[in-house]
């Protein structure tokens, strides 16, 4: 299911691996996001569609302050069972999060 808010292509998933990194607002491009619509269950999926291995994650966060109360962690759960918890800090800058064992 794609979690879309407000049914606008601004907040659709695929903005989340669009390469477009403008996080100081929101609304409309070029900031774009993945938008859950307050869903505590939202759940986004990358599937590759083949075996690869990742030594390192980057997250950029919406950052369109004050407005934005801001994510403060996430889980990342692979393929194999296994699952890393990130810790997000308040920016406006990408985060990265080198993997404790490559996939």
């Amino acid at each position: 299911m794609v979690w879309e808010t407000h049914r606008e292509a601004v907040f659709a998933s695929y903005n989340a691996v669009d390469g477009i990194y403008q996080n100081a607002s929101h609304g409309e491009w070029p900031y774009q996001s993945w938008g859950i619509n307050r869903d505590p269950k939202a759940a986004w999926t990358l599937d590759f569609g083949r075996p690869v291995t990742v030594d390192e994650l980057r997250v950029t966060l919406r950052a369109d302050f004050p407005h934005d109360s801001w994510w403060t962690q996430g889980t990342v759960d692979f393929s194999d069972g296994g699952s890393e918890t990130l810790h997000f800090e308040k920016t406006m800058r990408h985060s990265a999060f080198p993997l404790r064992r490559a996939r």
